[in-house]
């Protein structure tokens, strides 16, 4: 049982983030085969070739930041990029008149809003190209190795100096 923990808390990030970018993929190969559908929630205004931007600009940002997360490649920036997009998805969820059947691909806005602001927090996990090519070299892991069962956060890093490491385990102690 103490290996699965073990197992899952050092995997679970890279579960996350590998789930996130397929479900972007999934939610831009469904918005490339509806155009239509996603057309229709953006507002065009005085300018009708805005909508044809928009709908490109958010099939290809989801597109590379699917990619980019299910790689593992400079997770945190793919992240924060599609945060403007989930923000918009979240406020159409919640204020839009249209109906229910319509807001099929919005129902993922608040799981993708908090899986994305995870993996900036957390950053890419522990299977990553971040990590294979050095972008990445600090990961925050909770673990219960002891005997009391209680978590303790550990911070991995290559290049934290000694101080750096007595403060840490400083204010871990607290």
């Amino acid at each position: 049982m103490k290996a699965l923990t073990q197992f899952f808390s050092r995997y679970s990030v890279d579960a996350l983030r590998i789930m996130s970018g397929v479900s972007l993929l999934n939610i831009a190969n469904s918005f490339i085969q509806d155009t239509e559908f996603l057309s229709s929630f953006l507002w065009s205004g005085p300018l009708p070739f805005l909508t044809f931007i928009f709908c490109h600009l958010i099939i290809a940002t989801h597109l590379a930041g699917g990619i980019a997360l299910v790689l593992g490649f400079v997770t945190r920036i793919a992240a924060i990029a599609q945060m403007p997009f989930v923000i918009g998805a979240l406020g159409m969820l919640f204020f839009s008149d249209a109906v229910p059947e319509q807001l099929w691909a919005l129902n993922l806005a608040p799981l993708m809003f908090l899986s994305f602001l995870s993996l900036i927090v957390l950053g890419p996990g522990e299977v990553s190209v971040d990590r294979l090519i050095g972008l990445e070299t600090e990961s925050i892991n909770t673990t219960s190795d002891n005997d009391s069962g209680e978590c303790q956060v550990i911070m991995l890093s290559s290049n934290l100096a000694e101080e750096d490491e007595v403060e840490l385990a400083r204010r871990l102690a607290v």
